[in-house]
């Protein structure tokens, strides 16, 4: 028996099966890169982590740093520690770049980024706090008035025989900036006078004092270095000097006025440096913002916020400012936000990590680590 095979063909013409094929691929390739676009814009799940608002909270690197009152614990975006160190009651660190200083009475730590110990040593005085840099460490030590400060390697070497001194005048903080060689800036208060007055001194590891300038009564509460600037932040202004020659201002940068604006993030977007300001935050550090203002490069604009925002932050694509439900995205060179639901309730913005997670605290102080849209 012969069982005859008829073949069927399409009644459609051959050129309508062709541009129902490319409807259907066009189709298809706008659902993908509008699904795409929503999971982009739309934060992860949340990731808990073991830390407690209320505690010392860093970010470091990727990783988060807290200390808990006795360790200090390094956890990563999973919220998985890894590693420790014990430390004791009353102790602080300061993180910068792949390393860790870590100090408690007189005693110094330096770590490396797995939280080994490169560096143990009492200093002879209390320790009132440390700096770490690319390639230097700097502790403060001493009284608030009579202070040293030594200047170490990242092995515990000491990168200047002697440490510098500074009798009746208060350090209030220590920074490094540039390259080869990295150099540091220290920011003291001159309490001797009718009035008090702020004064900045540049070094140079191995080598005297590179420089000094006097600023006056304004309170300097910031100083950060940019395209070979060191620009000096107080309540009315931000100064740009020379390193090399702190005698007077660049004529180049003029001052920029801020009455009224506080400096609160900065990040290098490609070759220029954006600067958040906000309006002055409450005593505790907690903000309350409509407008906020963004300087990058010559451009200086404010920002009115699509609601009351109580934390905001810079991310590699732009300005992120949040409500206790919202995330208001406004790109660099853009006028415009993008709103997005939070996944958790928040109350406070903790900061955020290099690969763009931000840190929050939620009703029940607990930490969260969330993905900016």
């Amino acid at each position: 028996m012969v069982r005859r095979v008829t073949s069927i063909r399409s009644s459609r013409p051959p050129w309508q099966v062709l541009a129902l094929g490319a409807a259907i691929l066009v189709l298809f390739i706008g659902g993908f890169i509008w699904l795409s676009a929503s999971f982009r814009n739309s934060p992860s799940r949340p990731v808990k982590l073991p830390a407690r608002g209320d505690q010392q909270i860093a970010p470091f690197g990727e990783d988060v740093l807290y200390y808990d009152g006795t360790w200090l614990r390094c956890v990563n975006g999973n919220g998985n520690e890894r590693w420790n160190f014990q430390i004791g009651q009353e102790a602080g660190f300061h993180a910068g770049g792949s390393n860790v200083a870590v100090w408690a009475g007189d005693q110094l730590y330096i770590l490396d980024k797995s939280g080994n110990t490169v560096y143990k040593e009492r200093m002879g005085g209390m320790v009132q706090f440390a700096r770490v840099g690319l390639q230097y460490v700097a502790a403060c030590v001493g009284d608030f008035n009579a202070s040293s400060v030594t200047m170490l390697t990242l092995d515990g070497s000491l990168a200047d025989p002697e440490p510098l001194n500074f009798d009746r005048i208060a350090v209030q903080d220590i920074g490094f900036f540039g390259k080869s060689p990295e150099m540091m800036w220290v920011l003291c208060l001159d309490t001797t006078g009718t009035v008090l007055s702020c004064e900045i001194q540049v070094c140079e590891p191995g080598k005297s004092t590179f420089g000094s300038v006097t600023l006056g009564e304004q309170l300097i509460y910031r100083v950060y270095y940019h395209d070979g600037l060191l620009r000096v932040v107080d309540t009315r202004q931000i100064r740009s000097y020379p390193y090399d020659n702190l005698t007077a201002e660049s004529t180049d940068n003029p001052s920029v006025l801020i009455y009224g604006w506080y400096l609160h993030a900065l990040r290098q977007v490609g070759r220029d440096m954006a600067q958040l300001l906000v309006p002055t935050p409450q005593i505790d550090g907690r903000l309350t913002a409509t407008d906020l203002r963004l300087l990058v490069g010559k451009t200086n604009r404010v920002l009115h916020l699509p609601a009351t925002c109580l934390g905001a932050v810079l991310g590699s694509r732009g300005l992120y400012a949040f409500t206790q439900t919202t995330v208001y995205m406004c790109a660099y060179g853009s006028n415009v936000f993008t709103e997005t639901t939070l996944p958790v309730q928040i109350v406070r913005v903790l900061g955020s990590t290099d690969n763009d997670r931000v840190l929050v605290t939620d009703m029940n102080n607990e930490v969260y680590l969330i993905n900016l849209p």
